[in-house]
């Protein structure tokens, strides 16, 4: 039972990461930055339907002089964005984007660690079920 426990949340993480990551395939905006490595510790609410994540977005800056940049998130309830160094960043949520602003400048050679904390109730991309167990012992 704690294999298909395990082999299901695996599922559900890998189907949650291409819901988040496949509409930046095709960003409105202007992409400023380079995503080298994305870290993420999900956790699943099963009563609230809900998933919590702490997320690590490692990039690097396409241009010198580096403020502020953006990410597709939407649905999601922002509650923390913190360089590595837990320097707090600045940020707004418009529509279904995330818009950073750094605390500090950074150049092209620069690598950056931002820390991302969130929530979220899914509508796409990963689905709660419930399932009613059978009682064997019942007559």
């Amino acid at each position: 039972m704690n294999s298909i426990y395990r082999l299901t949340r695996s599922l559900a993480i890998v189907i949650f990461c291409l819901a988040i990551l496949l509409p930046t395939l095709s960003l409105p905006f202007e992409k400023n930055y380079d995503i080298h490595h994305i870290k993420l510790n999900l956790n699943f609410d099963l009563k609230e339907k809900a998933v919590i994540g702490k997320e690590t977005i490692t990039l690097i800056p396409l241009q010198d002089n580096f403020s502020t940049f953006k990410l597709h998130a939407g649905n999601l309830t922002i509650s923390a964005v913190k360089l590595f160094n837990q320097k707090h960043a600045e940020y707004k949520i418009d529509s279904s984007y995330l818009s950073i602003t750094l605390p500090q400048l950074f150049n092209s050679y620069d690598t950056i660690n931002i820390n991302i904390d969130y929530q979220t109730n899914p509508n796409r991309g990963i689905y709660f079920k419930t399932f009613a167990r059978k009682d064997k012992h019942k007559t």
